[in-house]
């Protein structure tokens, strides 16, 4: 526990001393981009305003059931999970200047730092706080230059944010890139080697993460272990004794459709 505190502290302090250059970047969609058709949200829109919600971007979720004036309801969309769970990301335009009120209609889907939001599009975050959240609902002011705000469950983590997170790394003589192939609907499943890597290690360590796709802090801590391995001087025994293989996505179609994960049919990748 020790260390694991400890881990948690440098990944804290990397993060706060990174430039903004450094960020991930912005989560848009790619020109030739089409939503899956599971994306089921609504974009919508009231009579008398030019407000659009929708998700649909890398790692969207949401369906809108309706807006009356200032007050939006909307609900998570489990797709292809059979139980209530709690994952939500979504992204509002044309609210500049407003105070909105939105209320979840199944459950309360809201945790205990309030939602996520970004006004840059996605490459920052901070947390709203409970002060903003009655029952299961949050409420936002928007300010006259927020063209556009996106809100979620948690911090949202994608195959961008691991891009931007490998790129000053890449040549590191103690990390190695690779793939486990292609899923379902194409994309590489990333596969990391990292400490010793040279020649046959003492031992092997197997890392993994985001079998429930939504589960979005395990990517944080990967990087912080990865980091502390290749950069922290105390890991040296680690770097000339240990070979790390890090799958950052298990569930990367997921990841990037914006699927709950938990308790997914045909099966929960981390159960079965």
């Amino acid at each position: 526990p020790g260390r694991v505190a400890e881990l948690g502290r440098k990944l804290v302090a990397f993060r706060n001393s990174e430039p903004a250059a450094s960020m991930a970047p912005r989560n848009e969609p790619p020109p030739d981009f089409t939503p899956p058709r599971q994306w089921r949200n609504s974009p919508a829109a009231t009579t008398n305003s030019a407000m659009r919600i929708d998700a649909e971007f890398p790692g969207g979720n949401i369906i809108v059931d309706r807006i009356e004036d200032d007050r939006v309801y909307l609900r998570p969309d489990l797709r292809d999970t059979p139980r209530w769970w709690f994952y939500w990301y979504f992204r509002v335009r044309g609210a500049a200047g407003r105070t909105i009120t939105f209320e979840f209609t199944d459950g309360d889907p809201i945790g205990v730092r309030g939602p996520a939001v970004s006004t840059d599009g996605g490459p920052t975050w901070s947390w709203l706080g409970v002060e903003s959240v009655k029952k299961a609902s949050f409420a936002y002011t928007f300010s006259e230059q927020d063209n556009e705000v996106r809100f979620s469950y948690t911090i949202p983590y994608l195959e961008a944010n691991l891009q931007a997170f490998l790129a000053p790394l890449r040549d590191h003589p103690h990390l190695r890139i690779a793939s486990l192939g292609r899923t379902p609907k194409g994309r590489d499943i990333e596969a990391l080697h990292f400490g010793r890597i040279d020649r046959k290690p003492d031992f092997r360590v197997l890392l993994t993460a985001r079998h429930h796709a939504c589960e979005t802090i395990a990517s944080f801590a990967m990087e912080g272990l990865i980091l502390s391995v290749l950069q922290d001087a105390d890991q040296q025994w680690l770097r000339d004794h240990v070979e790390f293989l890090a799958v950052p996505f298990v569930d990367k179609d997921g990841v990037e459709n914006g699927d709950q994960g938990k308790n997914r049919r045909p099966r929960d990748h981390n159960e079965r």
